[in-house]
């Protein structure tokens, strides 16, 4: 029921866009999308009280070409934030 902020660092060139996409971790809720950063805040009526968050960042570049953290190809493509207060106090 809070908001959450979310930061990333990107090293390099400067990107020409950053997004932020996000949903619970439940398949039936559409992606929900930021654009703006390298800070974001998610507001507290989408932060899920049922089910985890996940999210993923996409970063571009000048050419609109770009990539995802995490890596898809090293690692699971999402990061998840345990929100469910049941399940944390099991």
């Amino acid at each position: 029921g809070k908001p959450l902020t979310l930061s990333l660092r990107v090293t390099g060139a400067k990107p020409a866009a950053i997004r932020l996409h996000y949903r619970p971790l439940n398949q039936d809720e559409p992606f929900r999308t930021l654009e703006g950063g390298p800070t974001f805040t998610i507001p507290a009526d989408h932060v899920p009280h049922r089910f985890d968050l996940l999210y993923y960042f996409e970063v571009l570049n000048t050419a609109k070409t770009g990539w995802f953290f995490p890596d898809p190809q090293t690692a699971t493509p999402y990061f998840v934030v345990k929100t469910d207060v049941q399940e944390q106090r099991s």
